[in-house]
Parts: structure tokens; C-alpha cells; sequence
């Protein structure tokens, strides 16, 4: 007889726990959000470089 994959298991339902892809795309949204942060922060230093170029 073979031993049950745990890894199988589902984590959501009457546990109160997440479920899998509840929790995928959580993670995946954060990405997201922390990418469009570093992007913005980029664009403004080089804004600010930019402007700063032309004061001169």
C-alpha cells in the first residue's frame, strides 16, 4: 500500500486556513504592487536627475 501525499491535501475549508490560491495571489499582488514601487521610485530619481540637469 503507498503512503498518501500530504502535499496534496488541500489547505482551505472548514480549518479557517487560506487556501492555496487564495494565498498565490495574494503573494502575486504584492509582487506587483512592490515592482510598480520601484518603478515609480526610478522614474522620479531620474526626473529629479533630469531637472536638475536642466537648472544647470
Amino acid at each position: 500500500m503507498t503512503k498518501p501525499k500530504g502535499s496534496n491535501k488541500p489547505t482551505g475549508g472548514v480549518g479557517g486556513r487560506e487556501t492555496k490560491a487564495r494565498k498565490r495571489a495574494k503573494t502575486a499582488a504584492a509582487r506587483d504592487a512592490l515592482t510598480l514601487d520601484r518603478r515609480s521610485a526610478k522614474l522620479e530619481q531620474e526626473r529629479a536627475a533630469l531637472a536638475s540637469e536642466m537648472a544647470q
